[in-house]
């Protein structure tokens, strides 16, 4: 008998659209050419095949009533849509279809998209921490618990530069036990003292980058201090020019800086002696500032507490790889003390 009704299952043969599984709350699955929006009958969830030879096999969810069928489309596998990921392809997840896996073909990797490809962190890679090969990530925390005040921390040795010989830097965890809170401070007007990371850098062309660090400055007197953060090519004394000139007239590198005498964030893209259009955000002295950039290989877009700038064009040629780099110079003979919570930069190797 169960091999019989077995056989006899195996040979059935629907010979026009139908539906079976019928419970209290309606049908449960169904197939056919088309879907019947409005009918009534079919249970909330149940599940209709829809096989219109002219636009291939879909399957169709009711997300209507028993009373009042609404079917919307769960999957499809259309005509120039594929599953081998030969070209761009996306998994969406959730009920918001702007949420989504999504395969760069391109570049080799997958990353999450979320709403429009926009943002600072776009296109950001889900297997960079396993991809070794294609990603590299800089990210130094500054855990003082795991770090000594001085220059060398557990992610690489800061080669340091200090114009006016007043420059020192140390660890405030003071309230923070969790996180570290790495400073530098300079003492003497128009003192210059940065960090570099070495042998970190990373190259302008070539390689995707997604830069972000955490900064505060609390002015020991408004509008005199001067800071930087970003990426240069040089190391050397006066990375920030006297008397609030701001960064050299002539490196490779980008960065967020600003000068005394304004509150304003700046940044500009510079290559050799050419740098961009000055760009401006509000600086509010004892506040963190979250500062960021994207580079997609083509256009840097800067960031501000997640406040976009206008994308600047990377050169296509003569622009060296940067050292990541952060440092303050005092406007005045006040000390000035610059705070980083964290430096990170990812970039996809060429």
């Amino acid at each position: 008998m169960r091999h019989r009704l077995q056989s006899d299952l195996t040979l059935t043969e629907m010979k026009e659209a139908g539906s079976i599984l019928k419970t209290p709350a309606g049908f449960l699955i169904g197939w056919g050419t088309t879907v019947g929006n409005g009918i009534e009958g079919w249970a909330p969830g149940a599940s209709f095949t829809e096989t219109d030879a002219t636009t291939g096999q879909e399957v169709w969810i009711n997300t209507g009533t028993k009373i009042t069928a609404s079917w919307t489309r769960d999957i499809a596998l259309l005509d120039g849509e594929s599953l081998t990921l030969a070209d761009d392809a996306s998994v969406i997840f959730g009920d918001d279809s702007d949420k989504r896996f999504k395969w760069n073909n391109t570049a080799q990797f997958l990353y999450l998209m979320e709403g429009a490809a926009s943002g600072q962190w776009q296109n950001i890679p889900l297997n960079m921490l396993s991809q070794r090969s294609k990603f590299h990530t800089f990210y130094d925390e500054f855990y003082p618990g795991k770090d000594t005040p001085g220059n060398q921390t557990t992610v690489c040795t800061y080669v340091s530069t200090d114009d006016g010989g007043t420059g020192t830097n140390d660890f405030d965890d003071t309230g923070n036990s969790v996180r570290g809170i790495f400073q530098v401070v300079t003492a003497a007007a128009d003192d210059d003292y940065h960090l570099m990371s070495t042998p970190e850098k990373f190259a302008d062309l070539g390689h995707i980058q997604w830069f972000e660090a955490l900064v505060k400055l609390t002015e020991a007197n408004d509008d005199d201090a001067n800071w930087i953060v970003g990426t240069s090519a040089i190391l050397t004394d006066g990375l920030l020019k006297p008397s609030g000139g701001g960064p050299p007239d002539s490196y490779d590198g980008m960065c967020f800086y600003k000068v005394d005498g304004g509150t304003d964030i700046h940044f500009e893209y510079s290559n050799g002696g050419s740098q961009t259009a000055d760009q401006t955000w509000p600086f509010t002295s004892g506040a963190w500032h979250r500062l960021g950039w994207y580079h997609d290989n083509t256009l840097v877009t800067p960031y501000v507490d997640g406040v976009a700038g206008t994308a600047v064009v990377a050169q296509a040629s003569g622009h060296d790889p940067g050292y990541l780099v952060f440092g303050v110079k005092a406007g005045d003979n006040n000390a000035e003390t610059l705070q980083i919570d964290f430096l990170s930069n990812t970039g996809k190797r060429a």
